[in-house]
């Protein structure tokens, strides 16, 4: 239902105490509307309240406004939109059986929505308020597959625009971004080079240098990410669990040019990923970050070679690095160095009983016989042999 309202035609001005005040004088009739760009979101995304003003008349209707403020929403009957507005006399033509629409993107750090049913209520100055319009706030179904950000589209395939805050832009699919300033989070936007979009951070305070940080809902274990800044420099990923404590790092190539991008740098984890960040080599230096690899799918333990099944190739990591140190390792891609080693940076009987463990797991990537691990006890049995007498 659309409520109809009168508005301005005619206005008189007065002076009081040097300034100019508008006064509207109702005339004919507008019809106000209200909506949201979506029926249901997750907390913190990003949530559009458009305000609609339709002119059902034979001829345009002319508003005026004693300020900038011309419209606003209200919500649950508890949170005003309204704030700071320039003392400006503005206007706004409304052309015959036409219509016009103010947009606002709602701050949840402002009014911070439950989950649950909300509503909403448009509001021209001068004209009056529209009926109520309902929305949800949902629980968050999280990926259960992985996906990669590119920060031009969101996964549903609406486009994100340059400069516009990306903070809670992906929190439907559990990913939030900022950059650290003084400690806190705050938003960061995107830029784009030769059409191309990527998150960018070119001014922070923190402690001290330049910085982009994700946040993750729900568990992650494997991420990789393009990256750039100013050239000359690299960038550093962080990877750190739910307690802060630091999980795994990598550092990029050295940035060629500005803008241009390198990687992508890789982490794999066992233990799930909270937050990623991003740190230039130069505390002063733009950083970039594009095409984020997002692996929500949990590691297979004992496949060290990232096949998908454990088998001899595992068992081989092993033996080939028995009593070696996990960074002199010679692994595919580090990609077992998150497993090997956990329990003493050496590779011995705690990485053999790993493999035995899983043995068979996984989905074998060509038919194949399996041996019984307990047919490879007796080679684990060997190389702990080996072990002691390296060790003595």
């Amino acid at each position: 239902m659309r409520s109809r309202y009168k508005h301005v035609l005619l206005t008189w001005l007065f002076v009081t105490s040097g300034l100019f005040v508008v006064q509207c004088v109702n005339a004919l009739p507008l019809e106000l509307s209200v909506s949201t760009d979506k029926s249901a979101y997750i907390a913190g995304e990003r949530l559009i309240v458009d305000v609609t003003a339709y002119n059902p008349n034979d001829q345009d209707v002319y508003l005026s406004f004693p300020s900038a403020l011309q419209a606003w929403y209200e919500m649950d009957d508890v949170y005003d939109s309204r704030g700071g507005y320039i003392q400006v006399f503005t206007y706004r033509d409304i052309p015959a059986h036409g219509s016009y629409t103010w947009s606002f993107s709602h701050r949840w750090s402002e009014y911070d929505l439950t989950l649950g049913t909300h509503s909403v209520v448009g509001n021209v100055l001068g004209v009056g308020s529209s009926d109520p319009f309902t929305f949800d706030v949902v629980t968050p179904v999280l990926p259960t597959t992985d996906f990669t950000i590119d920060f031009t589209n969101l996964p549903d395939g609406r486009t994100l625009s340059p400069g516009n805050s990306i903070q809670n832009a992906y929190a439907a699919w559990g990913v939030h971004f900022g950059t650290y300033k003084n400690s806190s989070v705050y938003s960061i936007g995107v830029d784009y080079d030769e059409g191309n979009q990527f998150a960018v951070v070119y001014s922070t305070s923190y402690p001290p240098g330049f910085n982009i940080l994700a946040q993750f809902d729900m568990p992650v274990y494997d991420v990789a990410a393009e990256v750039s800044g100013a050239e000359g420099i690299t960038v550093t990923m962080v990877a750190k669990d739910a307690a802060g404590q630091v999980i795994a790092s990598v550092t990029s190539d050295t940035v060629p040019a500005v803008r241009e991008l390198v990687g992508p740098i890789e982490l794999h984890a066992t233990t799930p990923i909270a937050t990623l960040e991003w740190w230039p080599s130069y505390d002063r230096s733009t950083v970039i970050v594009d095409n984020l690899f997002v692996g929500v799918t949990p590691p297979l333990l004992g496949d060290l070679d990232g096949d998908g099944f454990v088998c001899l190739e595992d068992l081989n990591i092993v033996l080939n690095n028995w009593n070696l140190a996990v960074p002199l390792c010679d692994t595919r891609a580090d990609a077992s160095s998150v497993t090997l080693g956990v329990s003493d940076g050496y590779v011995g009987l705690d990485d053999l009983d790993m493999v035995l463990k899983h043995w068979g797991e996984g989905t074998p990537p060509t038919p194949a016989m399996v041996p019984e691990p307990a047919a490879l006890v007796l080679m684990g049995l060997g190389c702990a042999v080996l072990s002691l007498q390296a060790r003595h």
